[in-house]
């Protein structure tokens, strides 16, 4: 065991999982607190011209956790401000005669806040400004939550870092009468307190008084139903002012003596029912304690009398529950006393930190704590400080979350709040690095990093947005510790100067991207031609036509097609002029390949519309679903609220408001360029209820299947939204399900298809193991996700509440595409490598991970899913949705349970394979193996961490393990292929860089570097991004096989199982269906060019054939010789569809055009042709 006294403080600490927790979250989860304090501070030092500062974190969600944290935070630390002079002023005026209970602690507070002209803006803007309303402020729904706020406050949190004025022996709660019924018969007539002095009579009761009112068992009406009266203060009140503390209006608790569930729900609210008089409770543990007793039956007896009394004495009341076998105690209402502690000192426990108000007894009625002790009250503890003082409007905090999952629009209008200069204007900015380049937020003078930033780099722009014009600046960066960011952190914090000496370094970005080129191609296509993309998208199609899934307008179609067709000549010379540069260095970027984007432009368009076209037909039968439930039965405030926001939404659909503006929407969806989108995105739409509006928020796909997947909470603009529902295409109720297997011995991917039947797998492609049918999981591709809003975030919470997943990355070889090379050393083979471009990526949900709090066993939970109202479902809940789902009750078809998600991507795949040198554990080998080599691919590309990832895969019946690195933009960027090139010397750099990373000066004799580690660094392998491995790294480990490759070559391997190049040819000519494709072969060898690896190739796209390629070069090359009989327009526009479905995946379409029949003139032109095409490509 760790010690148990804490010598600062002497704080003593048990063995029990629990404390250690307490010790490990103060230390690793403190940091939005942590960040509050900072923050509050920093606004109180700065100038009064210069009240600014800015919170930089690597997170988005972060931001918004944050941003209301720090407004919560304002808003608990105001109100109790408020609360403790509140009782100076009635001490002061003899209000009540000093009596403030329970029942005008409202009233209490708000008179002060009215004497004193420092009342809040508690009336809604919007009612304020109704000329034709009653324009009286709800000056009752005020002082009710005043009061809420004031009795859920002298409730115990759960929070150990939330200090009210009781924990800090400012707040002294007393109950009315107590003193008086320790001296009547009522207690003297109990034979247990019959020889108790009154002190001691006294603490035993109040104890018990104590223990009901920590625990929320409080008999005042504002208690009742408070998720409706919540609902009705958010009606009434302005949003900024509202808040809640303890989660107290979710809950209404009451004790009792018999036996009960412990919870059930009433009008939404949750009836919380704790047992009096059983083993282990709380009461009879202070029971037991008190009286030093240990039979718990003679405790029982005592107990249930003492209770017994107060309920006859009427210190306790009753209220019924729906159950009637039930009715609950609570301290009755109007029995609650606030009174100021006017002592120096109070009693605390040293453990749990309540405080007491006993006479004579010096123990926490909690049985695991030790002995109260006497703590003076600190004028200078920092929560004394602020409840004491009286607020500086100036230095108030105003928080805004900046980061991407922020509207454009709202971002502007948060940094244009942030530039005022009034009172009471946005002073705080929680940032992702949205703001580190490129935004003018004037002067600054404070900048505050909630963590240490990724890298030196991005520490110098972020600290460079401060100090500027020559003048002084402060930064400070908060340094946590823990599992998550801690590594990063607490390296830097005990190394600063390697962080704060970062240099900024230009973003890297790489133009070789046929999907990025292809969307600036349709931009050009837009902008060169007459026609204008209409506003509205109902312009475009047809959205009355619902059963021919809303078509384009035929007038729209055929002034595009028009267009394109006349003006092709045009838009080539004009695309080539556009990207001459990128012609000039990319083989790929040809008259081809442009000419075919032209005539793809209609059919890419009506592709990426169809994503409006599902999320339209989807929002509408929603729509139709909540107007024929108003009409039958109405609907409750939840649901007109959603009708509400679901109709906004499909208007701003029809009406073109952003984001559904044409031009927005093909930015957003691939269509048209688009700051800083990738290619592959999933979008998730939040929908805020209670203000009627939604947002739209984009993830890329690899993140987005952690970040978006089902139950999981996504944090922004105040709230947690919990993502309940998807958008899956289904026709009548049924959607597309993938069969998905795993192979346990090598981790390959397999997605059972048309061509891939259960009869059909036998052995796994991969490794060759036996596969068990019965492997298979049900799985879809990841959708975009709906969410709702729930939950306020609160300064309760120090982290982001997010679900665990289990998530697992494959890689699918396709073995006719892979490329082999070998490592070798002279003669000595060390190792193979593989290459394979638009090699298959596979990212796998498998579901939620949860953990028994009483084994800690971990187990996994599918996703389940209901494809009649789109809603996710717990397991638990599968059973009763049969019969519950709103749109199709009883039917079992629609659910689809047990299920993975996963998404897919086609990437340019490196393996490396290297053997295990010495018996050393494999996983921390291959691991700092795999971030050696990732590192020195981005050192010798100069690339960011984001362009390039890898996994380790296990290779079976061996311990060796195969290295998979992947280019994370989609269609690759040519890195990986470039590297492999054994033409230039890039992996002999790769090579050199791999032993510069581990700190290796040389090999004969071995030396190090002046900076070398023990174990791993920042200087070497550690990083931000793989925080969570760094316990494998371990440098050291690789240097044998290090030895090994000072000196190697790569060595193409080829394919011993072809045949020469005389029989290939004659195999090829065989299967030719003309004559002039053997012309076409006769050529390719007389120009020396090589030759195809099949003929009359049949394509598949998704298992499925399209059309058939008269030859094919691997991996992805398709040539379509086209002689006189494909010169009909008919089998012309048949061809370009075809082909271009082939090119939408990322195929390379090659058409020699031999069409007009001039070659049988002249033979030559067969030559000229190929020559020009093949010139391209191969």
């Amino acid at each position: 065991y760790p010690f148990q006294l804490c010598p600062s403080c002497n704080t003593f600490y048990t063995k029990r999982t629990g404390e250690y927790g307490k010790l490990f979250s103060f230390n690793s989860t403190g940091r939005s607190s942590a960040t509050d304090v900072l923050t509050i501070e920093v606004l109180k030092k700065l100038n009064k011209d210069q009240k600014k500062i800015i919170i930089f974190t690597d997170n988005r969600q972060d931001t918004a956790l944050q941003a209301e944290h720090l407004n919560e935070f304002k808003r608990r630390i105001s109100f109790r401000r408020n609360l403790y002079h509140t009782l100076k002023f009635a001490e002061a005026k003899n209000i009540n005669n000093g009596n403030i209970t329970d029942k005008n602690i409202g009233k209490t507070i708000f008179q002060y806040l009215d004497e004193n002209n420092i009342l809040p803006d508690f009336q809604k803007q919007e009612e304020k400004e109704d000329e034709f309303g009653l324009g009286t402020p709800p000056e009752q729904e005020y002082t009710e939550f005043l009061k809420f706020l004031a009795l859920s406050d002298i409730i115990h949190s759960r929070y150990f870092l939330d200090i009210n004025l009781e924990k800090l022996g400012l707040l002294k709660i007393e109950y009315v009468g107590l003193d008086k019924l320790t001296t009547s018969n009522y207690i003297s007539d109990l034979v247990f307190l019959k020889n108790k002095s009154e002190e001691e009579r006294y603490d035993y009761i109040r104890g018990i008084l104590d223990i009901f009112r920590w625990n929320g068992a409080i008999g005042n009406k504002v208690f009742d139903n408070t998720v409706q009266k919540y609902e009705e203060w958010k009606e009434k009140l302005n949003e900024e002012i509202l808040f809640d503390i303890n989660k107290a209006h979710y809950e209404k608790v009451g004790y009792s003596m018999e036996k009960a569930p412990k919870k059930y729900h009433e009008k939404q609210q949750r009836i919380v029912f704790k047992r009096i008089s059983w083993h282990n409770t709380v009461l009879i543990n202070w029971t037991k304690k008190y009286f030093s007793i240990g039979d718990f039956e003679k405790a029982k007896e005592i107990l249930e009398k003492t209770i017994e009394t107060l309920k006859n004495t009427k210190f306790l009341s009753e209220f019924w529950t729906k159950r009637k076998s039930y009715n609950l105690l609570q301290i009755r209402e109007g029995k609650i006393l606030f009174k100021l502690n006017n002592d120096t000192q109070y009693l605390r426990c040293p453990k749990c930190s309540r405080t007491y108000q006993f006479k004579k007894f010096k123990s926490c009625t909690n049985r695991n704590c030790r002995n109260l002790e006497s703590v003076n009250i600190n004028p200078n503890n920092f929560y004394f400080q602020l409840y004491d003082k009286l607020i500086d409007k100036e230095s108030e905090v105003f928080a805004k979350e900046h980061s991407a999952q922020v509207g454009g629009i709202m971002r502007e209008k948060f940094e244009q709040k942030f530039q005022e200069k009034t009172v009471g204007s946005t002073n705080v900015l929680v940032c992702t690095p949205t703001m580190e380049l490129g935004i003018d937020i004037g002067e600054l003078s404070a900048i505050i990093m909630r963590n240490v930033p990724p890298d030196p780099s991005r520490y110098a722009q972020r600290a460079g947005r401060a100090g500027r014009k020559n003048q002084p600046s402060i930064i400070l960066v908060f340094c946590g510790t823990g599992y998550a960011k801690g590594p990063h952190d607490q390296y830097f914090y005990n190394t600063p100067e390697k962080i704060v000496s970062g240099k900024i370094t230009a973003p890297n970005f790489l133009l070789d991207n046929k999907k990025l080129i292809s969307k600036h191609i349709h931009s050009a296509i837009i902008e060169t031609l007459s026609f204008k993309l209409p506003h509205r998208i109902r312009e475009i199609i047809d959205l009355k036509k619902r059963q021919e899934n809303y078509p384009f307008h035929d007038s729209f179609k055929n002034g595009v097609l028009v267009q394109i067709q006349n003006n092709k000549p045009l838009l080539l010379s004009t695309i080539k002029r556009i990207f001459s540069n990128e012609i000039s260095n990319f083989k790929w970027l040809n008259d081809t390949f442009i000419s075919v984007k032209i005539g793809q432009f209609e059919s890419d368009l009506n592709e990426v519309l169809g994503n409006f076209r599902d999320s339209y037909k989807m929002l509408s039968e929603e729509i139709r679903f909540l107007s024929d439930r108003n009409l039958q039965e109405g609907l409750d405030k939840r649901e007109e609220r959603e009708f509400k926001v679901l109709s906004r939404r499909l208007s701003d659909m029809r009406e073109g408001i952003r984001p559904f503006d044409t031009f927005s929407f093909l930015k957003n969806y691939g269509f048209l360029p688009n700051y800083a989108f990738p290619s592959a995105t999933t979008l998730l739409t939040m929908y805020d209820t209670y203000k009627s509006d939604y947002h739209d928020n984009w993830r890329k796909s690899v993140i987005a299947i952690r970040e978006f997947a089902p139950h999981n909470q996504v944090y922004f603009l105040g709230n947690k939204y919990t993502i309940n529902k998807a958008m899956v295409k289904s026709d009548k109720g049924e959607i597309d399900v993938d069969s998905v297997y795993i192979c346990e011995h090598c981790n390959e991917i397999l997605v059972r298809s048309k061509n891939l039947t259960p009869n059909s797998l036998v052995n796994c492609s991969n490794c060759g193991e036996k596969i068990q049918l019965d492997g298979f999981k049900d799985a879809i591709r990841f959708p975009h996700m709906h969410s709702r809003s729930g939950s306020r975030i609160t300064c309760d919470e120090e982290n982001r509440k997010i679900r665990g997943y289990d998530i697992a990355m494959n890689y699918k070889h396709n073995p006719p595409n892979i490329t082999k090379y070998e490592i070798k050393t002279g003669d000595i083979l060390n190792g193979i490598i593989t290459y394979e471009h638009n090699g298959k990526i596979f990212v796998v949900n498998k579901g939620i991970i949860y953990k028994s709090k009483t084994t800690n066993q971990k187990s996994l939970q599918s996703f389940n899913y209901c494809s009649a109202c789109n809603k996710w479902l717990y397991q638990s809940a599968v059973a009763d949705h049969y019969e519950n789902c709103p749109k199709k009750s009883g039917m079992q078809i629609n659910i689809y349970d047990d299920l993975w998600l996963f998404i897919e991507g086609n990437q340019d795949v490196v393996t490396f394979e290297f053997l295990l040198i010495e018996d050393i554990d494999a996983v921390s080998y291959y691991t700092t193996l795999k971030e050696t080599i990732l590192q020195s691919i981005m050192l010798t590309y100069n690339l960011d961490e984001s362009d390039i990832n890898g996994f380790i895969n296990p290779l079976p019946g061996k311990k060796e393990h195969s290295i998979v690195i992947f280019e994370t933009e989609e269609g690759g960027t040519g890195v990986l292929k470039s590297l492999l090139n054994t033409s230039t010397t890039q992996f002999e750099k790769f090579i050199e860089n791999m032993f510069l990373i581990l700190h290796i000066k040389s090999l004969d004799p071995y030396d190090e570097t002046m900076d070398a580690c023990i174990t791993a660094c920042y200087n070497c392998l550690l990083r931000f991004r793989n925080q969570f491995e760094h316990k494998f790294l371990r440098r050291k480990l690789i240097i044998p096989l290090m030895k090994k490759i000072e000196k190697i070559e790569l060595f193409p391997v080829e394919d011993a199982t072809k045949e020469s190049p005389s029989e290939h040819l004659a195999i090829l000519k065989e299967k030719c269906d003309s004559q002039l494709e053997k012309d076409v072969l006769d050529v390719i060898v007389k120009i020396k060019r090589s030759l195809p690896d099949e003929a009359q190739k049949t394509c598949f796209i998704d298992g499925v054939p399209i059309t058939q390629a008269d030859f094919f070069y691997k991996p992805n090359k398709y040539i379509f010789v086209d002689g006189p009989p494909h010169a009909p327009e008919n089998v012309r526009e048949e061809d370009r569809k075809k082909r271009d479905k082939l090119d939408s995946k990322g195929q390379i379409v090659i058409e020699l055009d031999f069409i007009d029949g001039k070659y049988n003139d002249d033979p030559s032109l067969i030559e000229k042709e190929v020559k020009e095409k093949f010139d391209d490509y191969l």
